[in-house]
């Protein structure tokens, strides 16, 4: 081994460093006189040395400034958000504000991730919204900093009401979608969105004080300002009404989207949109499907309860809707679910005496009564045999469809000469209540016998020709039952219609009873406004603003679509119109983060169906009759999209 001097390259020239010359592949620093350890023989082990305090001082520094970028973003909260400015959509709402409270742009901003509790920011600014929206980002708390929905309220107009004694009726109100504030400065304001959510106003314009109350102290704000109350509590000093103009941000889903009173609105349908809504209704009704197959029947969010009264009906027509859904959407969660509720139903399926045959019997449902197991009821035998006919054409799992058989014949042994039926029947004496009737529940045993035979039919299963006939008898009564009805006395029977198009015969009366009902309720929708208030109520029929009524009324009218469509293309155009704005209106009641995240429990109400515009509550068959007409306005438009491409 061969030793030499050389000036160093790592350092100063004047310093000399030995360099190992290994030429000599026999010659090692194992043999070497001197440890391994000792500077001689470690030119290249000092070398890396060097490098590895190169390599730890700029991990170092990589830390330290990190660790100073994000210390400066939490010093100088202004430049969190500043992404949120750039967005196109949040520009064009700014350029388009105004300064409406004493000269000043009013700006909020609520930030949720749908588990934590959601922030609320207010912000003013003299000079701009921009201004005002960029004081309000960075009253956001850091820990928020990465939730995923931001809603941007801009106050665009106002109105202060003096002495206003909110005990009265008011015309002067907007119906129901307004902010209140009675202490700018004390930040006793108030957003639309969280008057609905809290209920902090009901129906007749009255604030509702205790709730007012409490949710003040969940926001944390201070005492009520001495100026705001007179003696009387009922009556306002001083209360201002806002509205605002708002944007929604999903960064979890890159999705920006323009909000009027709260919500979307559905400019455009497509077929993939309403499979969405009926697939995020339909996990709805999953998730809330318990262990024994009951469901959750009613939930109040505003007071997240669950009143203990239950509708055993209601139950069956949402298991038909979830096999329905099955259908379009086939996932083990959704039918885990259907099945539990399905086999939940079945238990209170009993050997019945047939009702005008007694010694025979057949299976029919028993129904909760008086709190009691002793009641059957038509329109629960119906929908039972049903949601049996639709869970088995949906899986080909054919193990009920017995059941559903037998019901039919008990249906059948309750029709009377006339075409209707005992519709209730009382046990342990077999009581016939020949007065008691419910309109919906005649439609019920058109639709259950039409479909069963025609689901019998497709799977090659027993199928008998009397469920028609008691069905076209059925039809015939309620035909001539109405035929005396005025126009503004006529209302469409969804069932009615439902059972009508699924049988094939078509009966020339019932056609044509179909048509004057479906005619009477087209004529009764709202199809066009003048008034910007009511953007959101196009597509209702009357004066209803019930999302139920209406999806009811679309499941109807969208079921006789194809026969017409082919029979009278005229009247099938203005069916099509007609359910196109009813199933818009109806999209607008569907829980999505922009509403869920001013709630209580959001993740627990996503994807469901509330009652209407102004009312947060949810039952099962909210989100039933939505997921059926959803699909069945899915279906038209994907025919639709079909016959365009070609």
């Amino acid at each position: 081994m061969r030793r030499r001097l050389q000036p160093s390259n790592d350092g100063p020239l004047s310093s000399l460093n030995l360099v190992i010359d290994l030429n000599d592949e026999k010659e090692s620093l194992a043999s070497s006189k001197y440890p391994i350890s000792h500077p001689l023989n470690v030119k290249m082990k000092k070398k890396t040395s060097i490098s590895f305090k190169k390599a730890i001082f700029l991990l170092t520094m990589f830390i330290f400034l990190t660790s100073a970028f994000f210390l400066l973003k939490y010093l100088f909260p202004r430049h969190r958000y500043r992404h949120l400015l750039k967005i196109p959509e949040v520009k064009a709402l700014l350029d388009e504000s105004s300064a409406p409270v004493d000269g000043q742009y009013v700006v909020f901003v609520t930030n949720a991730n749908g588990k934590a509790p959601y922030n609320i920011a207010l912000a003013k600014s003299e000079h701009s919204a921009e201004s005002a929206l960029e004081d309000a980002l960075t009253k956001i708390p850091f820990k928020s900093a990465r939730f995923p929905w931001f809603k941007i309220d801009l106050v665009s107009a106002t109105k202060i009401i003096e002495n206003y004694d909110f005990s009265s009726k008011h015309n002067d109100l907007p119906s129901y979608w307004y902010g209140l504030a009675f202490d700018w400065e004390g930040g006793w304001v108030f957003l639309p969105d969280e008057i609905q959510a809290h209920g902090l106003v009901n129906f007749r314009n009255q604030i509702q004080w205790d709730r007012l109350g409490n949710y003040a102290s969940q926001r944390k704000l201070r005492s009520w300002p001495s100026t705001v109350l007179e003696d009387d509590t009922t009556n306002l000093a001083f209360l201002e009404l806002l509205h605002t103009n708002s944007l929604f941000i999903d960064f979890s889903k890159n999705e920006v989207v323009q909000l009027y009173h709260g919500h979307r609105l559905f400019e455009k349908l497509t077929h993939g949109l309403l499979i969405e809504a009926a697939k995020e209704a339909g996990d709805y009704l999953s998730r809330n499907v318990y262990k024994d197959g009951k469901m959750l029947y009613v939930y109040r969010p505003r007071s997240n309860s669950e009143p203990s009264d239950y509708s055993l009906t209601r139950h069956a027509g949402t298991v038909f809707s979830m096999a329905s859904l099955y259908q379009e959407y086939p996932n083990k969660k959704l039918l885990d679910a259907t099945k539990q509720a399905l086999e939940f139903l079945l238990t209170f399926v009993n050997d019945c005496p047939l009702p005008y045959e007694p010694k025979r019997q057949a299976k029919c449902v028993w129904d909760y009564d008086d709190g009691s197991r002793h009641v059957t009821k038509l329109g629960l035998n119906a929908l039972t045999a049903l949601a049996i006919a639709e869970f088995t054409y949906s899986t080909k799992d054919v193990k009920y469809f017995d059941i559903a058989k037998s019901i039919a014949t008990f249906i059948k042994f309750s029709q009377q000469e006339d075409g209707s039926f005992v519709q209730k029947v009382t046990e342990p004496n077999n009581k016939l209540d020949e007065e008691y009737y419910v309109r919906y529940y005649q439609g019920e045993v058109i639709f259950c016998l039409a479909r069963l035979y025609n689901v019998a039919k497709k799977m090659q299963l027993p199928a008998e020709e009397e469920w028609i006939a008691v069905a076209d008898k059925a039809a015939t009564y309620i035909v001539e039952r109405e035929a005396k009805l005025s126009e503004d006395e006529l209302l469409v029977d969804h069932w009615f219609l439902c059972g009508i198009a699924e049988m094939e015969s078509h009966n020339k009366r019932h056609v044509d009873h179909s048509k004057r009902t479906m005619m009477a309720e087209i004529e009764r929708q709202l199809q066009e406004t003048s008034q910007d208030q009511d953007k959101d109520r196009l597509g209702i029929f009357g004066a209803s603003i019930s999302t139920t009524a209406t999806a009811a009324k679309t499941e109807g009218l969208c079921s006789m679509y194809d026969f017409f469509a082919k029979k009278d293309p005229e009247f099938g155009t203005r069916i099509f119109e007609a359910v196109y704005l009813s199933t818009r209106f109806q999209m607008q009641m569907q829980y999505r983060p922009e509403k869920a995240m001013y709630l209580e429990y959001p993740f627990r109400v996503m994807g469901g169906m509330h009652m209407s515009l102004n009312n947060y509550e949810m039952r099962n068959d909210y989100s039933q009759h939505n997921i059926c007409s959803f699909l069945c306005m899915a279906k038209l438009l994907k025919e639709q999209e079909v016959a365009w491409n070609q």
